[in-house]
């Protein structure tokens, strides 16, 4: 549904790269499709919309969300495979071999540090927790996104992915040596560490080459919000799968994870009720300053705040989502209790790329500001469910 509404766009399968990936080398597009499938389309949005006088950030900006993924992968990892103080070694590691691609010229080689990575690659494979995240690890250690980095992005540009990396390995390890987040506080830091600096950093890149300054603050909650959602809808699998609990502690205080996540408990049931009301109203005040980020992109920048309103809009679902489906169904880890569905995401492309071409970029700047202002007190007016969004789009696509 996506590709046949997206012209250019072209969005390989994960078992198609994967038989790809035993035959060559994948590419740093290949990769971002392969283990960051909710940023392939937004990024793409950087070219596909951009506005008439907007620099293409599309390539750039895949390599930094894979070199991204490569460090998230390493926090990831299977616990029992890989003990928190080697993954801590193994980010300081990765930070060792970024900031020596930064400090090379265009014109040296870097196949010393990719060798390094490959090594490093074998220590860290026990620990891949899927088939995909496998075949990611093995690509991303053949060096074609470092490559691709040392090679095409600017002295400035490579500074900015390098800090970007120092600051999300800060909030990782800070994590990792405590094994858990005790207070609210603890968890905007934590998440402004590991995605808000994201916003800031792509801020960074804005500005660099489209001359253009954005607000570093809404940017770092806009990207702090979209990692609370994701603490949230994956809070079973963490627990489930790696131990974790990336919950702050201080809101569930009176019960233990293992009763936390007992169905059978009354007590944890009355506190999985607690936290899920407490981060949803949380999570949604930073979206409402969220919306004024994305508000504040200048018209003609209709590339990058297509790669903006995609993530948003599909934020704002996914916390709809969660709350109809309640606190049981998300501890519980039901079957899409916290996923939106096929036919929302189509609808939040399709309107995504369709209102960011009209009268180049006008309407979407309009829009957004109704978007921002219903959330207020009209929330669900502009929701992308099939029966809501046939009511509004039409009339907000008029050419």
């Amino acid at each position: 549904m996506v590709n046949g509404a997206i012209e250019g766009l072209e969005w390989p399968k994960p078992d198609e790269l994967k038989r790809i990936a035993s035959e060559r080398t994948l590419s740093s597009n290949e990769l971002l499709a392969l283990k960051s499938r909710s940023f392939y389309l937004p990024i793409w949005m950087l070219e596909l919309t951009r506005g008439r006088d907007e620099c293409n950030k599309r390539i750039i900006v895949t390599a930094l969300y894979n070199i991204l993924r490569e460090q998230d992968t390493i926090e990831d990892a299977n616990p029992a495979a890989i003990p928190a103080q080697a993954k801590i070694k193994m980010i300081d590691h990765f930070g060792y071999i970024m900031n020596n691609v930064v400090k090379r010229s265009p014109s040296e080689p870097i196949s010393d540090l990719i060798s390094d990575l490959e090594l490093m690659t074998t220590t860290l494979l026990p620990g891949a927790m899927d088939d995909d995240e496998k075949v990611f690890l093995e690509q991303f250690a053949k060096g074609s996104v470092l490559e691709d980095v040392r090679a095409n992005a600017t002295q400035t540009t490579k500074e900015h992915i390098l800090l970007c990396v120092g600051s999300m390995a800060t909030g990782m390890k800070r994590f990792l040596e405590h094994g858990k987040i005790d207070t609210k506080e603890q968890m905007a830091e934590y998440c402004s560490y590991v995605a808000g600096d994201v916003g800031v950093a792509l801020n960074r890149l804005v500005d660099s080459v489209d001359k253009v300054r954005l607000d570093d603050n809404c940017a770092k909650t806009f990207g702090r919000s979209l990692q609370q959602i994701n603490i949230i809808k994956n809070i079973h699998e963490d627990w489930k799968k790696r131990g974790v609990v990336y919950v702050p502690k201080e809101l569930y205080a009176d019960v233990d994870n293992e009763t936390l996540f007992n169905p059978e408990s009354k007590e944890g049931k009355s506190a999985r009720k607690s936290v899920l009301e407490t981060m949803i109203a949380d999570t949604t005040k930073d979206l409402k300053m969220s919306a004024d980020y994305i508000v504040s992109i200048p018209q003609g920048l209709t590339g990058y705040r297509g790669f903006t309103a995609i993530p948003f809009f599909a934020a704002i679902e996914t916390l709809r989502a969660i709350e109809a489906a309640g606190a049981e169904k998300l501890f519980g880890g039901e079957e899409g209790a916290a996923k939106i569905s096929p036919e929302v995401f189509g609808n939040i492309a399709s309107f995504a790329y369709q209102i960011m071409r009209l009268q180049e970029g006008k309407r979407a700047g309009e829009f957004m500001q109704a978007y921002r202002d219903a959330l207020l007190d009209r929330p669900k007016e502009y929701s992308f469910e099939p029966r809501r969004f046939e009511i509004w789009t039409e009339e907000q696509l008029k050419s």
